[in-house]
C-alpha cells in the first residue's frame, strides 16, 4: 500500500533556541527519496523510524542564528519540518557554486552513491555494457552517465515509455528497456555439483 496524506500529521510547534554547539536552521530544500519506506520498515544504516517521530529526510538549511554565521547554507538531516535546531557538528557548511538543488543530487547522497558504487564496487572497464535497473530514478540516471564517461556501453531499465525515452534522448542511454517483463528459470546447473541444495536458488527472481 503506497503512502497518503492520510499516513501523516501535521504539528506545530515553538522554534527553539540553539544552546553552545548548536545552530537554528531554516530548510530551504527537502530531498524525498524511496529510502522513505525502508526508514519505516526497520532498522537500516540508520535507526527504524517509530510513530510520532518527524519523518526523515536529508536537507538544506539556511543558518539563522548560533554557532554558524547567519545567511550560511548547511547540509543536514532534518526531516520533514520548516525549522530545526541541531549541533553544529551535525551540518555541514556548503559553499555554493552554483543551483542549489545540486547540493541534495549530483552532490548530495545521489552523486556519491552511484560514483563510488560504480566506479569502486562495479569497476566497469571501457566498452564494457553497463546495464542500470531504475535508471530513470535519482541514483540510477547518474549512474548512466557515469558509465558513459567512462566509455561504457549503457543500457538503462525503466518503468514507462516516457522514462526510456528520456534515457535515449537526453541522457546518453544507448538503449533503454520498459520492465514488467518475465525471468523464467529453468534450472540453475551451478548449483547441480554442490554438496546440499538450497531450497530457494538465490538471485533468481522466480519460486521453487
Amino acid at each position: 500500500m503506497g503512502l497518503e496524506l492520510h499516513h501523516f500529521r501535521e504539528v506545530t510547534t515553538e522554534i527553539g533556541e540553539p544552546g553552545p554547539g548548536q545552530v537554528l536552521c531554516r530548510i530551504v530544500l527537502l530531498s524525498i527519496d524511496p529510502a522513505n519506506r525502508a526508514w519505516m520498515q526497520g532498522r537500516t544504516y540508520r535507526d527504524q523510524l517509530s510513530r510520532g517521530e518527524v519523518m526523515a529526510g536529508f536537507t538544506l538549511g539556511e543558518v539563522i542564528a548560533g554557532d554558524l554565521p547567519s545567511g550560511a547554507v548547511v547540509a543536514c538531516e532534518a526531516g520533514w519540518q520548516e525549522y530545526v535546531v541541531l549541533s553544529t557538528a551535525a551540518v555541514r557548511p556548503v559553499t555554493v557554486r552554483g543551483e542549489l538543488s545540486h547540493y541534495l543530487g549530483a552532490l548530495g547522497v545521489n552523486g556519491p552513491t552511484a560514483y563510488f558504487g560504480l566506479l569502486e564496487i562495479g569497476r566497469p572497464r571501457p566498452g564494457e555494457t553497463v546495464v542500470v535497473s531504475g535508471a530513470a530514478g535519482a541514483t540510477g540516471h547518474l549512474d548512466g552517465q557515469i558509465a558513459q564517461l567512462t566509455g561504457c556501453r549503457i543500457v538503462g531499465i525503466a518503468g514507462s515509455a516516457d522514462k526510456t525515452r528520456l534515457l535515449t534522448e537526453q541522457l546518453g542511454f544507448e538503449a533503454a528497456v520498459n520492465e514488467r517483463g518475465r525471468v523464467v528459470c529453468y534450472g540453475a546447473v551451478s548449483q547441480y555439483d554442490t554438496s546440499s541444495r538450497p531450497r530457494v536458488h538465490a538471485g533468481y527472481p522466480a519460486i521453487w
